[in-house]
């Protein structure tokens, strides 16, 4: 401890003995600085505040019924459209500011600058925005301001229509592609349940009833025609039996043929008839197949016999043979009839079962074409919903006011510069300066390292000190001294004063020589005027 203060000490003396060289330092920072706080352009500030009216008395009522306008969202919008590009250039030429502008470089520079000092933001309250600006004019602050202001008015009034209408033409344009969409789904359905009439899913359980009929038709004809079959081999085994032509002159009735012939065709008629209700295992079958085959050994056995030597007793045609070839014919066009319709009802068979497998995957696509069908009619109705609801928004916005803007303090400018903060920079002109005059004496003394205690030299040098004479002063070398401090601290002193009293200026009066009041709209107006 006791060494630092020790070096601390020897610090202090060295500051002291350089004192003229920090003081030199500090008055040329400190006199710069003053300059350049003093001829800094001033900033004023024109300001300007409205209210957004964001309320509706039909709102409520319309709540969940109408697309609500996103009031905060278009506000937003509003202000970037403040600081648009065309918006800026026409601000500069309405005011001027491109008056020193020469190459396009500097023009740019000129509408950053431009943008950046505009500033809108919310100004305390619910829906109040206020508008700033900064300008080292205040006429051209205002003016800006003005400008800007009615801008932004006239953006609000003007996109109340345009914005919805422009959300009714997109609206109407993508009506147009779901209505193209939802017309193209519904030919391909109707297609679709024309091309599958017999499948579709309302019919399938008649198609499967119908499928079991066809079944059974085909059951019933397969039946009939063996049915035929059996008949017409049974005829062609009773045609081979009976001979072509008989002995003339037997035993015949009116009807014509022997009593063997007659019986012979009624049981043959018999069998016929059994044989469309039984089987031919059945016993009646049997029993007249029995009997038909022991007439017909009789009737061959009196064909053989010998015929009657008496004129006019030759053979003759015989009838019941005549007759069973035309039951013949009739037993072969009933079974080719019979075959062509278990062919038919084989091919409707085969048909059905072919729409049965197929009934599954025609159902699928057939729900698919209707999921498709009733979104796209969906979509196409929510769109005309969208539209009529942007539509009355519209007619709300228009006729209600829910985006009405009022001015509530008109664009004014400050009387006095809001920057820079010349106070401020002051202090720092001050704090500056004081810290390079000590800088500048430190260094000094570290350059030229002097010995103002014994002990000091003998720890620099590691000599032996032996002793040590004290400097003598008389009275005129020490009144010279202290003239010579008292002229320093007098400079300091000075020096301080005149930053503290220019501090003070700037706090008091804002660098105004005389109090201004506030430039408004109206006073610009009377002043241009005037």
């Amino acid at each position: 401890m006791l060494d630092f203060l020790k070096s601390y000490k020897t610090y202090l003396s060295g500051l002291w003995k350089y004192r003229v060289s920090g003081l030199v330092a500090t008055l040329i920072c400190g006199v710069l600085g003053i300059i350049l706080t003093v001829v800094l352009p001033g900033n004023y500030e024109a300001t300007a505040r409205a209210y957004v009216d964001t309320k509706s008395i039909l709102q409520p009522l319309m709540q969940g019924m109408t697309v609500q306008p996103d009031v905060q969202g278009q506000i937003q919008m509003m202000a970037r459209t403040l600081v648009s590009r065309p918006n800026l250039e026409a601000i500069v030429q309405a005011t001027g500011l491109d008056r020193e502008v020469k190459t396009q470089k500097d023009r740019e520079a000129l509408l950053q600058t431009l943008e950046k000092n505009i500033k809108f933001k919310p100004a305390g309250g619910t829906n109040f925005y206020s508008l700033e600006y900064r300008n080292p004019d205040q006429q051209t602050a205002l003016k800006v301001v003005n400008l800007l202001l009615e801008t932004f008015v006239k953006a609000a009034r003007t996109g109340k229509t345009s914005d919805t209408q422009h959300a009714v033409d997109f609206i109407d344009q993508e009506i147009t592609k779901a209505k193209e969409t939802l017309l193209k789904t519904e030919t391909a359905l109707k297609e679709f349940k024309i091309q599958h009439i017999e499948v579709m899913p309302n019919l399938a359980q008649d198609y499967v009833a119908r499928s079991a009929d066809i079944q059974r038709e085909l059951q019933t004809a397969r039946l009939e025609y063996r049915q035929a079959v059996n008949s017409r081999s049974a005829i062609r085994a009773r045609l081979e039996a009976i001979p072509e032509y008989v002995p003339a002159g037997g035993s015949q009735t009116d009807g014509g043929g022997s009593e063997t012939e007659r019986r012979l065709e009624a049981a043959r008629k018999k069998l016929d008839d059994l044989l469309v209700r039984y089987t031919d295992a059945h016993p009646d079958v049997i029993n007249t197949r029995s009997t038909i085959r022991d007439l017909e050994r009789e009737l061959v056995r009196e064909s053989n016999r010998p015929a009657d030597p008496r004129p006019g007793r030759g053979k003759v045609p015989n009838r019941l043979y005549q007759e069973m070839s035309i039951a013949m014919a009739e037993a072969d066009a009933k079974v080719a009839s019979l075959a062509a319709r278990v062919s038919e009802a084989e091919a409707q068979s085969k048909r059905a079962r072919e729409i049965a497998l197929a009934i599954p995957k025609v159902e699928a696509e057939y729900i698919q074409l209707n999921r498709d069908y009733d979104s796209n009619k969906q979509n196409y109705e929510k769109l005309l919903q969208r539209r009529d609801a942007a539509r009355l928004a519209g007619s709300i916005e228009e006729n209600t006011g829910s985006r009405e803007f009022r001015v509530v303090d008109p664009p004014r400018v400050s009387p006095k510069p809001v920057s820079p903060n010349r106070p401020l920079l002051l202090v720092g002109t001050l704090v500056v300066s004081i810290i390079l005059g000590l800088a500048v004496a430190l260094v000094r003394e570290l350059a030229n390292p002097a010995y103002y205690e014994p002990n000091a030299l003998k720890a620099a040098t590691n000599v032996p000190l032996f002793g040590a004479i004290t400097r003598y002063r008389d009275d005129a070398t020490l009144r010279a001294d202290r003239r010579k401090s008292m002229r320093f601290i007098s400079v300091c002193a000075l020096y301080t004063t005149v930053i503290v009293l220019l501090i003070l200026f700037y706090v008091i009066d804002g660098g105004q020589l005389s109090e201004q009041p506030p430039v408004t709209s109206a006073t610009q107006s009377q002043q241009v005027n005037s």
